[in-house]
């Protein structure tokens, strides 16, 4: 009888270590999850970023998709249909010069996303390599913020139709005029990181053994750094929108006779008492951009910022 307790006690232990094992063994796997792989699961559970990426994405297709949507050239004239409201044939109405709006809201569109893509990638890329200089090397701090300070000190718009004005209205030089004024506030996001990084505990030990200062930053520095960069990209992506709109409106941007959104805008400002559709149509396709781009911000601000899970 004893020796049968004695099995069983021993079974009932063994039972016990297993289900302890396995439960160490699960909280391992959750421990060593992607954390990316976390945050894309997150990220399909958050209302905002989800209606911001469906707004964006119907919006791209459309735009970029242009050719597919409307078979009208957006430069074509037509002197029989001037000014013409909404309609079956024509969508959006026409312009003063006969020309197709939905087309021209379409086409203008891609100059938008594109202007928009293009500063977002080199802002991203010359903001990281100036803010981790400044970040982790103290002696360039002072010169590489100098003159990020200096850059900052002109308001984005303003500095933006600056260059416009002195390098002439050229689609190079819209994207240029805001990679100048954009830059430093990208930079300053990754310097604000490394330097809060730097002093961690896994840096000491990866100088303490030799590593190199190139690998350090960029195996175990910058990726930190890419969740408050993807959130404030997503900024520089609107407000590039935003500013492009802007100069094409006030007519500096690119080339008069290619269709913008911002040019359709101020075209329509002679008509917006009796036609208001002119220039609504086009701001809408400008708003819709924006809040698209707004609301996937907040959505990875939400998933990828750990204060936000508290």
């Amino acid at each position: 009888m004893n020796k049968k307790r004695n099995m069983n006690g021993l079974e009932a232990l063994a039972d016990k270590e297993s289900d302890q094992d396995s439960t160490s063994l699960t909280l391992n796997r959750r421990r060593w999850r992607n954390p990316w792989l976390d945050a894309f699961y997150n990220f399909r559970r958050n209302f905002s970023g989800i209606i911001g990426v469906t707004i964006l994405v119907v919006m791209t297709v459309l735009h970029v998709g242009a050719p597919l949507f409307t078979p009208m050239d957006p430069a074509e004239m037509n002197s029989g249909e001037i000014l013409q409201p909404p309609s079956v044939e024509h969508p959006f109405g026409t312009d003063h010069f006969g020309r197709d709006l939905f087309s021209r809201v379409l086409y203008g569109g891609r100059i938008s996303l594109l202007v928009a893509t293009v500063v977002t990638l080199v802002t991203t890329v010359t903001g990281v390599v100036l803010g981790a200089l400044s970040g982790y090397y103290p002696k360039l701090d002072t010169l590489i913020m100098r003159v990020m300070d200096l850059v900052m000190a002109f308001p984005v718009m303003i500095l933006a139709i600056l260059s416009v004005a002195i390098l002439g209205p050229q689609f190079f030089n819209v994207i240029m005029a805001l990679i100048i004024p954009v830059t430093p506030r990208t930079a300053r996001v990754v310097r604000g990181s490394i330097l809060s990084l730097k002093e961690q505990d896994f840096v000491t030990a990866a100088q303490s053994i030799g590593v190199g200062d190139l690998r350090i930053i960029v195996r175990h520095l910058l990726p930190n750094v890419l969740p408050p960069l993807l959130v404030r990209q997503t900024y520089v992506f609107g407000i590039s929108i935003l500013i492009e709109g802007g100069l094409n409106f006030l007519g500096i941007g690119v080339q008069p006779e290619i269709a913008t959104l911002g040019s359709v805008v101020s075209e329509g400002r002679r008509f917006l008492r009796d036609m208001p559709w002119f220039s609504f149509y086009p701001g809408m396709a400008i708003a819709l951009l924006v809040l698209g781009i707004n609301l996937l911000g907040d959505g990875l601000r939400d998933v990828l910022d750990p204060r936000m899970k508290v």
